[in-house]
């Protein structure tokens, strides 16, 4: 919803590093009467379960679990598994992360400085739809805009793969399209994920739109029927 207003209460999952700040985030959600914690978890494996078996709308995650090359993508694959439209909000140390998180396909980025109001705005927001992100961030976000940015080199092959990720194929029709095997396919997505730095094909498809590698799609119906499936 755009106002971030709803009916009922928002189920949120909470994923930190450390009891205390969980306890901490615990309060301040239940404090907020259109809140409740579907649940605590201390380890990435642990809240995907937790994600699974409690169907939350929104988790709240300390940066510290995004480690490593694409750690927020990798993140929010995870924790995405069984549910792709999961918002994932990030609590981060630093405002620099916010482009990297970004493009990992969190759906929402807030210092760990920021106020009890704040952190229960964005979870609204984020849940409808929004992208909330804290004000210190906009330098950085205002630099990736403005600057100039090197646009990845994919093969013809790997182009074809996306457009037809784009028109909503499977990788088993893609595979039957380009006469490849389902595996050979899977290794083109993988490099594609790997040059746009994306988690997954949406995202891939999206940040393809923005580099002019695929061409806008007139519509949402267009594309399905252009897929056949």
């Amino acid at each position: 919803m755009v106002d971030g207003s709803f009916d009922r209460p928002i189920r949120v999952g909470v994923l930190a590093s450390v009891s205390i700040i969980s306890a901490g985030l615990q309060v301040i959600l239940e404090q907020e009467g259109s809140m409740c914690v579907a649940f605590c978890a201390l380890t990435l494996e642990e809240a995907a379960q937790k994600v699974s078996a409690s169907s939350p709308e929104v988790v709240i995650v300390e940066s510290e679990f995004a480690y490593g090359p694409d750690g927020y993508g990798r993140v929010v694959q995870k924790l995405r598994a069984d549910d792709p439209s999961l918002a994932v909000v990030v609590l981060a140390n630093h405002e620099s992360d916010v482009v990297g998180a970004l493009r990992g396909g969190v759906r929402g980025f807030l210092l760990r400085d920021a106020p009890p109001a704040e952190i229960t705005a964005a979870l609204r927001l984020a849940v409808g739809g929004s992208v909330p992100v804290s004000p210190k961030t906009l330098p950085h976000l205002v630099t990736e805009v403005v600057s100039p940015r090197t646009v990845p080199c994919l093969s013809q092959r790997e182009c074809e793969v996306l457009r037809f990720v784009s028109r909503g194929m499977t990788n088993k029709r893609i595979a039957e399209k380009l006469f490849l095997s389902e595996a050979t396919v899977k290794t083109h997505l993988r490099r594609v994920f790997n040059k746009l730095e994306v988690p997954d094909r949406t995202a891939a498809v999206a940040r393809a739109i923005v580099y002019g590698i695929l061409e806008r799609p007139l519509s949402t119906q267009s594309q399905a029927s252009a897929s056949g499936n």
